[in-house]
């Protein structure tokens, strides 16, 4: 074995040099060539241009002009055939390459049949890996029986249930296994009796994190709102919005009201009570207390305006406009010191 090396290595050696060798005068006679090859292209359609002016019946009359005529016309036709093809796949190929959307293009199988850069960054797989598969290992297990039926019912009718480039919101699932929200836009092509089915493909798990988010905002805001400010007004400063800048008095809420019943309550002995417990357990009985006392309000339609402390005001008539306001604002004192006594009792106080 160590002789067959030493005989392989040693012939190696010179063949590799003649390669290196040989290779400058390669491309020194491609470089020589080249203009070469073009002159003679430029002269041949030049002659075409001249045979061409002649009259029809002059060239009918030489077959060797015809043949050459009919010749070239071919292989110009051809070579102009062959520019349009490079052409258009260069540019199809700019244009997956570039795209932001999976494209995915399957049979009528199921097959994955193309699977552009955009696809392998969304999915996770690598085009090699995933062409010749079937397309549901992109679906979770749920929709993939849904997906085929979808498919086999477009082989068989040569056209798709929803119009070619309506967005549908599908889920789709990457090679670790998790399923993320997408939209989706499927064509369907029919070329020479072989069906193929196109999907653009959008990842919007980002767009619908950000929209869970911000709706999350929007009633942490209504939220606060409604806690600062009657309902009636919140709404209105949510339907109207105002301008704290505007002269005037412009865009500012204010009413009159001739009659309305306010009650303050205040809580005996709170200073001294706070002396004797922790802040937790302060805090714990003020929100006990006026939850309690909350609730009491939405019951009789009283309008809670504010804490301060261990103190509670609340308003009735006001903003909904009512005769029997104070009646109403009665009924509620006599339920809260109710509550209170049940507090009171149930925790010892």
């Amino acid at each position: 074995p160590g002789n067959d090396m030493a005989e392989i290595s040693s012939i190696g050696v010179p063949v590799l040099g003649l390669v290196v060798a040989a290779f400058p005068l390669l491309l020194g006679s491609f470089l020589m060539l080249r203009p070469l090859e073009n002159r003679i292209r430029e002269e041949n359609a030049r002659t075409l241009k001249m045979l061409l002016m002649m009259p029809t019946e002059a060239i009918d009359k030489v077959p060797a002009i015809r043949e050459y005529l009919d010749t070239g016309r071919q292989e110009n036709a051809q070579l102009l055939l062959k520019a349009a093809m490079d052409e258009t796949m260069a540019r199809n190929e700019s244009i997956l390459g570039s795209s932001v959307d999976a494209i995915i293009v399957i049979n009528a199988g199921k097959l994955i049949e193309m699977f552009n850069p955009a696809a392998e960054a969304i999915f996770g797989w690598q085009a090699r890996d995933v062409i010749g598969q079937n397309v549901k290992i992109l679906m979770p297990p749920e929709t993939a029986l849904e997906h085929d039926a979808h498919v086999d019912a477009a082989v068989r009718s040569g056209e798709l249930i929803l119009p070619a480039g309506f967005l549908r919101q599908r889920v789709a699932m990457r090679k670790d296994g998790k399923v993320f929200p997408v939209t989706l836009s499927l064509t369907l092509i029919n070329i020479n009796g072989k069906i193929l089915f196109s999907a653009f493909i959008r990842d919007v798990s980002v767009a619908k994190e950000s929209e869970a988010a911000l709706i999350r905002e929007k009633e942490k805001s209504e939220k606060l709102l409604l806690s600062l400010l009657p309902a009636a007004i919140a709404e209105q400063l949510k339907e109207d919005g105002i301008d704290a800048t505007a002269g005037g008095g412009k865009n500012l809420i204010a009413e009159g009201y001739k009659e309305v019943t306010v009650l303050f309550a205040d809580l005996v002995g709170f200073t001294k009570m706070t002396a004797g417990v922790t802040p937790a357990e302060l805090v714990f009985t003020l929100n006990q207390l006026f939850s309690m006392w909350d609730d009491l309000c939405a019951k009789h339609r009283i309008e809670k305006i504010k804490t301060i402390g261990d103190c509670y005001m609340a308003c009735s008539g006001c903003p909904d406009r009512s005769v029997d306001h104070a009646q109403r604002m009665m009924e509620f004192a006599i339920e809260m010191l109710a509550r209170l006594a049940d507090f009171n009792h149930t925790y010892n106080r």
